[in-house]
């Protein structure tokens, strides 16, 4: 199976927009910016449990939390993290730590762009540490 990797993403790619301007549509603008900082203070969440997972080389709590980060940018429209995010889960047991850190440092850069554009389209009003 070839699984995506980061260099295959330009900055348009980063947001489905057909599902947050749904989202925006059906939930409201309020509820919707809600519901993306909440899946945000997550996403960090996520990130740093995968990072310490990886130090402890804890490979299946790592799949487990790039399994539920990868539903989660799905649902929230972040298709860019979710391709990440599977590429992780799919390789947790099998890569390299070498190849898995490289995949979290990919991560933390698609985080930050994709904050960056969710802020660029006006659905967040700023980053989030």
């Amino acid at each position: 199976m070839n699984t995506p990797t980061l260099s295959a993403f330009t900055m348009t790619e980063l947001l489905d927009t057909s599902t947050l301007a749904a989202m925006r549509e059906t939930l409201g603008e309020e509820m919707c910016r809600e519901l993306i900082e909440r899946f945000l203070e997550r996403l960090n969440a996520r990130h740093r449990r995968m990072s310490q997972s990886l130090a402890r080389k804890d490979r299946c709590d790592l799949a487990e939390a790039a399994h539920a980060m990868k539903g989660a940018a799905s649902t929230m429209g972040c298709i860019g993290l979710a391709c990440i995010a599977t590429v992780l889960e799919c390789q947790a047991h099998s890569a390299s730590l070498e190849t898995l850190y490289s995949h979290i440092e990919e991560l933390t850069l698609l985080s930050e762009q994709t904050q960056r554009m969710l802020v660029q389209q006006g659905y967040i009003c700023s980053l989030h540490a």
